[in-house]
């Protein structure tokens, strides 16, 4: 891959993690640990695959399997958050225009941020798991001739 797209690649990358970043952060309660816990994790998952980039030659294969691994799923991950933010983003608009939210959302607007949010985190674990059962658990087939 060229510079050029590596760097458009890179720009759209930090891009959707930038936006994502910002929607988790306005859904979390602004008191306690949690806020710091996030970005904390946040940035281990973002920056992992491009830490194997720069550091894998020199690196130990074991810190280096894992941290492709968790940037690999982060990756994938990323997909399903982005598809998420920008439909809860779609509902928010549309309620604008339309009154869609019922009154109980409205009064609860926090805590339906943060249980919107909850609700997101499990889908892309169950997606991957889900497409790679196959791969984990071969079938055996016995055929007789």
């Amino acid at each position: 891959m060229n510079k050029i797209g590596f760097l458009i690649v890179f720009s759209i990358y930090v891009s959707i993690n930038v936006y994502l970043f910002t929607r988790g952060w306005q859904a979390l309660p602004k008191a306690g640990i949690v806020q710091p816990v996030y970005v904390a994790v946040f940035l281990f998952c973002a920056l992992s695959f491009f830490v194997v980039l720069a550091l894998g030659e020199r690196m130990s294969p074991a810190f280096s399997g894992i941290f492709e691994n968790i940037g690999g799923f982060w990756m994938v991950s990323l997909l399903y958050f982005l598809v998420a933010a920008v439909f809860f983003d779609l509902t928010r608009v549309a309620d604008h225009l339309f009154g869609i939210y019922p009154d109980i959302i409205k009064a609860n607007y926090p805590l339906a941020k943060l249980i919107s949010l909850g609700s997101t985190l499990p889908f892309p674990k169950m997606a991957i798991i889900w497409t790679a059962c196959p791969l984990l658990l071969p079938a055996m087939y016995i055929w007789a001739i």
